[in-house]
Order: structure tokens, then C-alpha cells, then sequence
């Protein structure tokens, strides 16, 4: 999880613009553990009361005194906007070690060198800058939620993350209202409470921004915690994909795709999945890549397939690892057939979550690659589970025959 996240903020952050010191932007998580991050470095002087844009993340910084050198900043916000986060830390480190610095400039200093460290996987280090801008200052917001994301993400501890968003989110903080409203949504480190995270995403909504115009675009959809209102759901997805937030084109995609508020339209589903795609969301390459291999709205494209499905399950991506899994196992084409990877794929699906369909896919991985024996035992495992559906239990059984006489799965 630690590599996933570090490269997916680090993508995130590259396609942020306009990126200097003085002030910055949140973290948000979108749904399902994605992780989008988007921090923004500000001009020294420019705090005077000037609204963030709505694309962009919440304010949680101070104004920076008179007597800050702005070049310094200049340098900061160009090195930022390269990516060079080394650059970052050391010009950071430059301006505390100076000892000029406010104590609430300090707070600012540590928590962006903190969140530069982050986003160099050094996680040891962020938390240690993150930790000591809280001591300068207990409610710089921005540091509260990054503190919450690396506990969320990278510790796993979900109830300290809720607490470090409740208390951003307390204090009117948009990306901790999101990110709380999403472990309410899930039920991750607090009870799960769907009414709870609509109240949030709108507080969220309230402030302009963007990402919570999704989250509550998704709840309209679903009906969750909410009165169910496509129609609504899909106006607000419009608009948080206005303002530049990448997943709300994959809950757009979903939409189009299964007919929710709209009829199913295929290419509608294809843009707004392909958008998303290309900027490295994962979720959204691996429904690309089902609509390659169910050819909807799309020619039938089992290679096609296979790369949107790939590039999915290296980040993690569960429900894509097995999907390439079965394709790469059962080989409907002979280019896309590799039973090695089908089994590296479908052994990481069964790890991150143990279920009838990804065992499936792995007993079809070590039939590919000749070990029916072993393809036998995952199928009796499967069938070992008493909650199976008859037709499940019918389908599954029939491997057994395969298996036994030595033919692999061929779709």
C-alpha cells in the first residue's frame, strides 16, 4: 500500500498548477482507498482572504510576515511544480534552519516539508514534520489531515485517522469533511453511518469544493444515506469533473454504463472511464478494460484488454488483478496468454480478498501452467463453502472434470 500511495500522490501532485509556499492544500481520499492528492504551495502575501479555487483544495495555512523573502518561496513553488520534492526539502529546511521564521511560519514550513517527505515515501521523516507543525500550532488543518491520510493509508490505524479528520473536519476543513464522511460511508474507524457522511460531503459541498461535489454525486446515485435522485447525483458528478476531479469521470463512467439517470450509453461510459484512465485512476482503467473485453461500445479487444487491466492491478487494483488473471488463464487469444502472470495476478487477488471468484481465477492460473492438482484443491475449497448459490456450486463443480482429465479453462 505504502509504494501505491507515495506514486499515486506523487501523479496527483505533478498535474497541480500554480504551486508556491505560504499556504496549501489538503489531501482527499475518493472512494474505495483511492487516494487523490492535491498540494497547493501559494505566493507569499497572497492569504489575505483570497477563496481557494473550487478544483482546488481547502486553505489551512497563516500569512506569512512582511519579511519573508518571497524568492525563497518562488524557488519552492517552482520546484514543486517540477516534482522535484528533494528541492522542496531542502529549501524548506533552508528557511527553518534560518531561524527567522513565526512560530505559525515554522508550523507551515514543517508541514509542507513533512508532506514533501510523504510524497517521497519517507514516511518516518513526514511524520516527524507533520507532528511537530501540530505542536507549533494544534489546529493547522492541512497538517491534521495528512495526518489522518498517513494514518489511514500508510499505519492503518483507522480510528486515528477518523479522530485527526474529526478534528479538522471540526473545524470547517472541506478535505477532512470528505475524507471523514468516507470511513462514516464504509463504517472504517467509526460506526457506519451513511446519513453522517451526507451531512459531511454536504458541509464539504457548502465550501465549493470539488471533491465533495462527487462524493455527494455518488450518494444521490446510490440512494445512500440520502433520497435517491440520479438526476441530482449526475448533476453534481458533472460538476466535480468541471472543477478537475479525476473520479468523478469513474462514477460518471458507472452511470452511463449501467443506465443509472440516463440510458446506457456506451460511449459515454468509454470517455469519462478513458479520462480517468489515462491520468493513472485506477479503477477507471480496469472498467476501460472491461468494456474492451465485453466489446461495449467498443470492438471486442482482448490485448486492449489486457493493458487497461494491467496497468490497473499493478497499482493494487483487486478487481482488475483477477479480471487479468481469468483472461491471461483461460487465453481466448494466444498473444494475451501467460499462465505465470495469470498466477502472480490471481494469488494477489486472493490475498487482498479471499473470495469464490478470485480462487476461480487462480485454480485456472495453475491449470494454465500445468499444476491441476493444485487447481483441484482451490476448486474443492471453493466448494467447501456452504453459502454457495446452486448455480455457483453447478458452475465450479465442472471444473473438476477439466481438471481431472488435464485441460485447462478456455473461455
Amino acid at each position: 500500500m505504502g509504494m501505491y500511495l507515495g506514486m499515486y500522490l506523487g501523479m496527483c501532485l505533478g498535474m497541480c498548477l500554480g504551486m508556491c509556499l505560504g499556504k496549501c492544500a489538503g489531501y482527499t481520499c475518493a472512494m474505495r482507498l483511492l487516494v487523490t492528492v492535491m498540494l497547493t504551495f501559494i505566493s507569499a502575501g497572497s492569504l489575505g482572504g483570497k477563496e481557494p479555487s473550487a478544483n482546488k483544495e481547502p486553505s489551512a495555512g497563516k500569512e506569512p510576515s512582511a519579511g519573508m523573502a518571497p524568492s525563497m518561496f518562488e524557488q519552492a513553488q517552482l520546484a514543486a511544480a517540477a516534482g522535484k520534492y528533494e528541492a522542496v526539502i531542502l529549501i524548506l529546511t533552508g528557511a527553518i534552519e534560518q531561524k527567522t521564521l513565526r512560530e505559525d511560519e515554522l508550523a507551515i514550513a514543517y508541514s509542507n516539508r513533512g508532506i514533501a517527505y510523504s510524497l517521497l515515501q519517507r514516511y518516518g521523516l513526514a511524520v516527524q514534520d507533520l507532528q511537530f507543525a501540530i505542536h507549533l500550532d494544534p489546529e493547522h488543518l492541512l497538517t491534521l489531515n495528512h495526518l489522518g491520510i498517513l494514518a489511514e493509508h500508510i499505519e492503518q490505524d483507522l480510528a486515528k485517522a477518523a479522530a485527526r479528520y474529526s478534528k479538522a473536519a471540526s473545524l470547517g476543513y472541506a478535505a477532512s469533511q470528505v475524507n471523514l464522511g468516507n470511513l462514516y460511508r464504509s463504517g472504517q474507524g467509526v460506526e457506519r453511518d451513511s446519513a453522517k457522511a451526507v451531512r459531511l460531503y454536504e458541509l464539504a459541498v457548502e465550501q465549493d469544493y470539488g471533491a465533495g461535489l462527487v462524493a455527494l454525486g455518488e450518494m444521490y446515485l446510490d440512494g445512500n444515506g440520502i433520497a435517491r435522485n440520479p438526476a441530482r447525483g449526475l448533476d453534481l458528478l458533472q460538476e466535480g469533473v468541471s472543477r478537475g476531479v479525476v473520479t468523478g469521470h469513474y462514477y460518471l463512467g458507472i452511470a452511463y454504463e449501467k443506465g443509472i439517470g440516463s440510458s446506457v450509453d456506451y460511449d459515454q461510459a468509454r470517455l469519462h472511464y478513458q479520462k480517468a484512465a489515462v491520468q493513472g485512476h485506477a479503477p477507471s482503467q480496469g472498467a476501460l478494460g472491461y468494456l474492451f473485453r465485453r466489446g461495449n461500445g467498443v470492438g471486442k479487444d482482448f490485448i486492449e484488454a489486457t493493458k487497461w487491466y494491467r496497468l490497473a492491478a499493478e497499482q493494487g487494483d483487486v478487481l482488475a488483478a483477477n479480471r487479468l488473471a481469468w483472461l491471461m488463464a483461460t487465453c481466448p487469444v494466444k498473444e494475451v496468454c501467460d499462465g505465470k502472470v495469470a498466477l502472480e495476478f490471481a494469488s494477489l487477488a486472493v490475498h487482498k480478498e479471499h473470495s469464490a471468484t478470485n480462487l476461480d481465477s487462480l485454480a485456472a492460473a495453475y491449470a494454465r501452467v500445468g499444476e491441476f492438482d493444485r487447481a483441484l484443491q482451490v476448486i474443492k475449497e471453493i466448494l467447501a463453502d456452504e453459502s454457495l448459490s446452486s448455480s455457483a456450486r453447478t458452475k465450479y463443480t465442472r471444473r473438476i472434470d477439466r481438471y481431472n482429465n488435464g485441460i485447462p479453462f478456455q473461455l
